[in-house]
């Protein structure tokens, strides 16, 4: 009888302890199951940041893309404008033609670059120029003119520049989300994996 007791004595202890190892794995599971389930979110909430910065991305560089062609269509536009009046000035005999081509050179030159001084005159050009600013002179026989106006060369010019600054807008935009995306990927691969 005594045996009999000993073995139920130990028996009960065992049953004990597997109860408590039973439940400190039913805890320890249950602490697992969360934090499967964070990292599920959190998975989740990376994937569709890292496809938002994606998509961004794709968009910025099809952005950049149409930018650098609207760039590059502005920039031979400008060249075939001054081949024109380059043309016009070597083909013109006619000396206000060539005074207009001089000053639509210097036009541009002036917008090309702000900072460089106008040319020196003299007091009859000035006179001429003065009297001609704003104003096309062309001779209406010549095959050569030029076939644009002075405004339009300068919206072009301005519409370049704003392409240009438009251009470094979105490359810097689209630096900024490369960053990120290898950010949230080092960040995620460090922290959960």
């Amino acid at each position: 009888m005594i045996r009999l007791k000993e073995v139920i004595d130990r028996q009960k202890i065992l049953i004990r302890s597997l109860r408590q190892q039973l439940t400190q794995k039913h805890v320890d599971l249950d602490a697992m199951q969360q934090q499967a389930t964070r990292l599920a979110k959190l998975n989740a909430s990376l994937r569709r940041k890292h496809f938002v910065s994606r998509q961004q991305a794709d968009q910025l560089r099809e952005e950049k893309l149409t930018l650098e062609t609207q760039l590059n269509t502005k920039d031979q536009q400008i060249k075939q404008m001054e081949e024109h009046i380059h043309h016009s000035n070597n083909n013109s005999n006619n000396t206000e033609s060539s005074i207009c081509i001089d000053m639509s050179k210097s036009l541009i030159a002036e917008l090309i670059s702000p900072e460089t001084p106008p040319p020196q005159l003299t007091e009859e050009q000035l006179v001429k120029q003065l009297n001609a600013e704003g104003k096309m002179i062309i001779d209406g026989r010549n095959p050569n003119r030029p076939h644009f106006t002075l405004q339009e060369l300068r919206n072009v010019l301005i519409e370049r520049n704003e392409l240009k600054t438009r251009l470094i807008e979105v490359e810097e935009e689209l630096s900024v989300y490369k960053r990120a995306g290898y950010v949230i990927i080092y960040y995620y691969y460090h922290h959960y994996c």
